[in-house]
């Protein structure tokens, strides 16, 4: 695991993974075990690339693509979607 990702308890004292300072959603976290997508390469996204902004069912989020990785991560209060869109 990098160095800016970590297992913190969250206010009602549940451990939560935390990647570049934002807490990894039940649902992300689920999408990324499925998808094969590391805590390492979901950081990786978050430190290199440039963020940018996205509407998803009328909410703006935060994106962030890593092209040499293929590895889209999606944040709204939390990083809501990982994804790696294209398949080789």
């Amino acid at each position: 695991m990098s160095d800016s990702s970590a297992f913190s308890p969250n206010a009602e004292g549940i451990a939560t993974v935390v990647i570049e300072g934002v807490e990894l959603s039940i649902h992300a976290a689920r999408q990324a075990t499925i998808r094969g997508l590391t805590i390492d390469a979901i950081s990786n996204a978050m430190k290199n690339s440039e963020p940018f902004f996205y509407f998803q069912n009328g909410e703006k989020l935060m994106g962030y693509y890593h092209e040499a990785s293929n590895v889209f991560v999606g944040v709204g209060e939390r990083i809501t979607t990982v994804i790696s869109p294209r398949n080789g």
